[in-house]
């Protein structure tokens, strides 16, 4: 968490039962970040579920708050220390209901998404076609709509990645913000 965090809570669940509460900081403070050693060592067995939940208050900040590595954004994450060493696997998160990085190949991979993948879509198919298909007066001609169909039912283009993909693009994709016109242009004419 970061500046709008209050308080977390840190828990093992083993077949739907709550087994410990590792840790519980009822009151969080982003510049006193806490540490917990345990000792003897906490364990997890095979098929548990660890949880984390984060509690933010906003603040009195009257504009959207977004998920972000930065402190001027927010997270709900836990460094956690393992042992025995998993050779290949280095973190695993969750967004939302999908479970990122979490295979031990390492590959970025959430819900049939990896954004590696989905730049590289855009970059090299989905963006030209958009643009060669859509023209801006109109939008809702049968080749625009097909050439926006493949964008929006792409597995980063769904749901909260949609936002994310949004949010994450713009400076990075040459036509991005063209095509997120266009998609808004077909979507207020053609529905």
């Amino acid at each position: 968490m970061h500046n709008l965090g209050v308080a977390g809570k840190f828990e093992i669940y083993r077949n739907g039962r709550l087994i410990r509460e590792i840790a519980h900081d009822s009151v969080y403070n982003y510049h006193k970040s806490p540490l917990h050693f345990h000792d003897p060592p906490v364990e997890v067995r095979p098929g548990d579920e660890v949880k984390l939940s984060c509690w933010f208050t906003s603040g009195g900040k009257n504009h959207t708050i977004y998920w972000g590595e930065g402190s001027d954004a927010e997270m709900c994450y836990a460094f956690v220390s393992y042992y025995p060493k998993v050779k290949g696997f280095d973190q695993c998160i969750q967004f939302d209901e999908y479970d990122v990085n979490c295979h031990i190949d390492g590959e970025l991979y959430m819900g049939g998404c990896t954004m590696e993948m989905f730049e590289s879509d855009l970059q090299t198919d989905l963006i030209q076609d958009i643009q060669k298909k859509c023209k801006a007066d109109d939008t809702c001609v049968t080749s625009c709509s097909a050439a926006i169909q493949t964008l929006t039912e792409h597995p980063c283009f769904n749901g909260r990645f949609k936002d994310y993909s949004v949010r994450l693009f713009p400076p990075k994709i040459p036509g991005w913000n063209a095509v997120m016109d266009l998609l808004e242009r077909h979507y207020k004419s053609c529905s």
